[in-house]
Parts: C-alpha cells; structure tokens; sequence
C-alpha cells in the first residue's frame, strides 16, 4: 500500500517575515487557512502534521489567537512538529545559532502543548548539502540567497537533532550522481525513500502542493509499497491560484478516494512513518 504524508510549514507572520518573496501576506491569512484545511482533513478521515515556527507563541501581539490555534490543531489529533524557533536560512547561521533555532523551537512548543516534539522541518527545506549521499548546493555553499556562506550541512543538522531528542526530519537534497544517471540514462528519477541516520528518520521531500505534479506522483506509485512526502503552506490555502490551495487539496482527496477505499494508498502523519522502517 502506498502511503502519502501531507504536511503543512505553518509559518506565522515571524516565518513570512524572514522567507524571500512573502512579505505582503495578511498577518492572519496562517489562521483562516488553517481552519479551512483542518475542516477539509476532518471530512476525509485524515491527520497530518504541521511544523510550527515556535517564536509566534511568545509574540506578544499575536500570542492568542496563534495558541489557540496550535492547541486546536494538537486537540484534533494532528501530529506538531518544529520548524524552528524564528524561521532563520539556517545554513549559514552560527553553530549557536543553529542549536537554538533547534532546541529553543522544540522547547517553547512542548511547553504550550505539553506533548514531546520529535519531528522537525527546516525553513526553505534547508541545507541541500548532504555529501553523505552526493547531494551539492552551490547556492548554499557560496551565499547565493545573499544570506552568507553555507557553512552548516543537513548532517550538521541531523547531528544536532539526534543529539536532543528529535526522531525525524523532512529533507530535500538531490544527489549529483543520481541527476547525472538519469540524464544519461534518460530514466525517470528515482523516488527517494526515508532512510536512518543514527536514530532520526530522515524523510525525502517529493512534492510541493496538490496539483498535477503531486497527482501524477501518486497515480504512478498506487499499490506500491512506497512513501510520498508532499507539503504546503496554509497560507496559501485561500489562493486558487496556487497550487496549495485547500480546494486543489480536496479534489486530489476526492480523486484517491477510491483507491483509498480499496486498499492502495492510505494517508499517515509524519511522525507514523517510523512504524513502517
């Protein structure tokens, strides 16, 4: 059976803020979206992981209604994740900065839902580098987002969430062997797998919305004894022109319906992938 996980990067005007190309999105555009994916999620049964930006719980201006929120998302039975304390471009922080970007976001979050946080998602689905398995950013490695030098690889990252009680990440890398391969070979690329290292499950992003792409993806691998990580931003929930839009959501819900009901893909939250590795 193929087995999707949906998760959401629930930003927060902190997140929105800190990204590249956000800043005039409505402070409580995270709010109205959230509500109107959590009804969709209700309808079809199904529980997904969000990744909070956990500096939004200590905001004095927006505290309240984004606690609520998180509580209620907690409260329906989806799984929360960090993702991160403030949203920084992690790879070119500081080894301080980089540990408290870690640690402090789980901290802050297990205090306002008094649940252990053991998954986490990195802003901008970063770092790339992962010499471990011939992954290469060069826009990393010499500053290219203009936010300095990338110093700091996804290893450097997993070492550190090992080492405080995390038990998986969401990673995007893409080895250079494998792109050449499939360039050479003119093969279809190879769907990345979720794989340990030391304790952490370390899970291979696939697609980004609930468009053709991610359609197409699922269509191809129905039956398989596979995993696909698919995300998006509730913020753009209410954008029908994106991709991530909630109602492209629940049409690629009620497309899989079917093949829901007769065993070939079922949906699973982040943390549940563990069980089957």
């Amino acid at each position: 059976m193929l087995k999707v996980s949906i998760s959401f990067d629930y930003d927060t005007p902190i997140g929105y803020n800190e990204s590249f190309n956000i800043k005039d999105i409505a402070d409580f555009s995270e709010i109205e979206g959230t509500d109107k994916i959590l009804n969709i999620l209700n309808k079809h049964n199904i529980i997904s992981t969000f990744a909070i930006v956990a500096k939004i719980i200590e905001h004095k201006k927006y505290r309240e209604p984004f606690c609520r929120q998180i509580k209620n998302i907690y409260e329906e039975g989806h799984e929360i994740c960090s993702h991160s304390y403030s949203h920084k471009f992690l790879p070119s922080l500081s080894l301080e900065d980089l540990q408290n970007e870690i640690i402090l976001g789980k901290q802050v979050i297990e205090n306002l839902i008094n649940d252990p946080i053991i998954g986490f998602i990195p802003p901008f689905n970063r770092p790339m580098n992962y010499l471990r398995k011939g992954a290469i950013s060069i826009s990393e490695i010499f500053g290219l987002h203009k936010r300095g030098f990338g110093k700091n690889s996804l290893g450097k990252v997993l070492r550190i969430l090992n080492e405080n009680e995390f038990l998986w990440c969401r990673v995007s890398f893409k080895s250079k062997f494998r792109q050449l391969k499939n360039i050479l070979l003119s093969s279809n690329e190879i769907l990345y797998q979720p794989f340990y290292y030391r304790s952490i499950l370390v899970i291979p992003l696939h697609s980004t919305g609930f468009g053709d792409k991610t359609t197409q993806l699922i269509e191809s691998n129905l039956g398989k004894n596979k995993f696909i990580c698919i995300y998006a931003h509730p913020h753009q929930a209410l954008n029908k022109c994106n991709s991530q839009s909630a109602k492209n959501m629940e049409n690629m819900l009620k497309k899989f319906q079917s093949a829901r009901e007769n065993g070939l893909l079922d949906y699973i939250a982040m943390k549940d992938i563990r069980k089957f590795i």
